[in-house]
């Protein structure tokens, strides 16, 4: 059985999983995570910009675990939406947004190598098809409004 548990302001402070351990959680004032330590005792620390935006998350005592984020500026297409992130493990990952501000792209460098993600909307803003770097696509099709089917392309 999983168990959970919430401070007084209702934030998750503890889940107790069997197989996986004890995870703890702490929040600023603001409602932001600040730490979250692992059965391994592990703890990383994130932190946050003027907007409340995750910008770092970091192993603490680690200088080799970092990831940071950053956000789309203003003028762009998806204004203040997630534009990379970026790990200490060489992984990079970044996003294009169309004139709505969907993912249109997600662009990965693995290793020096890059893979593309590519995302298709239809009239009414829902995901049509999503193709991945080996050419593999899914398709997503609706009825009234509501997905119906999704199928390989």
């Amino acid at each position: 059985t999983t168990r959970l548990s919430y401070d007084a302001a209702g934030y998750q402070e503890k889940l107790i999983e069997p197989d996986a351990g004890t995870i703890l959680y702490d929040y600023n004032p603001f409602g932001e995570l600040i730490s979250q330590t692992n059965a391994n005792l592990h703890t990383y620390k994130m932190t946050y910009d003027g907007l409340g935006r995750l910008t770092n998350k970091t192993l603490a005592g680690s200088l080799d675990d970092i990831t940071t984020y950053t956000y789309c500026p203003e003028g762009t297409h998806g204004f203040g939406q997630l534009q990379t992130v970026s790990g200490s493990n060489g992984i990079q990952t970044s996003y294009i947004y169309d004139d709505k501000s969907r993912v249109i792209e997600k662009n990965q460098l693995i290793d020096g190598k890059k893979y593309d993600f590519t995302y298709d909307y239809n009239v009414y803003g829902k995901a049509r098809n999503v193709t991945w770097p080996t050419g593999f696509s899914i398709k997503y099709r609706y009825k009234k409004g509501y997905l119906s089917a999704v199928e390989e392309n």
